[in-house]
């Protein structure tokens, strides 16, 4: 024990390896990914909309369910030569080949869950026809009427506050699948695994500090898979949403 001498000292061999980004002290991980900065609403909410549009028309604890059916398929349809992707942002599953596409897409429909995809998801798909999940759909089988593209505007009014009870659960889906298919392992001893308490928010303290951890951890993880897919579909996303009308969020 130094009776707390030297405490700056002391700290320095840690924060040495950190990268100073004006007031941020950036870990060597997000370093070597040539870190930049992540934004909630240009890059990660067009990403994880599509979990925003299936709790939307399912609920939330039939949404998480049904939110692990596809990045599951997409696994096992990869699983000959994994890719590390944990497929949760949209951009991943650009990743995939045509058989892999088709695989996953047969995989869905055994677990009875594809049907319920395209029900939540044909909204998305019809106004952004580039979207990456488009390979679940025929969409000259399909008919949808105008009030769909409310249903959009509506879903992204919702969670365009990162901290909103929408936004959090979607976030919270994000980090449950990691934690569902093992890419995902806490320390006992931090916030992230009191998980399940994320239930209670925003009514409990406990809830409260989980959210901010699963906040931290959907930047941190998800926040690289972004930078490494590139931002092609995030800036299609805005971009083509402008066109289509222009969306003002109080």
């Amino acid at each position: 024990m130094d009776n707390g001498q030297n405490f700056t000292t002391r700290r320095k061999p840690v924060l040495l390896d950190h990268q100073r980004i004006g007031k941020r002290l950036i870990p060597p991980l997000m370093q070597e990914i040539n870190y930049q900065e992540i934004s909630w609403g240009k890059q990660l909410i067009p990403e994880l909309i599509w979990l925003a549009l299936i709790n939307n028309r399912y609920g939330y604890m039939k949404g998480a369910e049904l939110a692990l059916a596809l990045p599951k398929s997409a696994e096992e349809a990869t699983k000959s030569h994994s890719m590390g992707a944990w497929f949760v942002t949209l951009s991943s599953y650009t990743q995939l080949s045509i058989k892999e596409k088709k695989k996953t897409v047969e995989l869905l429909r055994r677990k009875n869950a594809l049907n319920q995809y395209r029900a939540a998801l044909l909204p998305l798909i019809y106004f952004y026809p580039t979207c990456p999940l488009s390979f679940l759909f025929d969409l000259e089988t399909k008919k949808i009427d105008t009030g769909d593209l409310e249903e959009i505007k509506r879903v992204l009014e919702s969670i365009f506050d990162r901290r909103s009870v929408e936004a959090t659960f979607i976030q919270a889906n994000a980090v449950y699948i990691g934690f569902t298919v093992g890419k995902l392992v806490v320390s006992p001893d931090v916030s992230l695994a009191r998980f399940p308490e994320v239930q209670y928010y925003p009514n409990t303290e406990v809830s409260k500090q989980v959210a901010a951890s699963i906040r931290a951890t959907v930047n941190t993880i998800f926040g690289i898979d972004v930078i490494k897919d590139g931002l092609s579909w995030p800036t299609y996303f805005w971009n083509h949403g402008l066109e289509l009308e222009k969306c003002n969020f109080d």
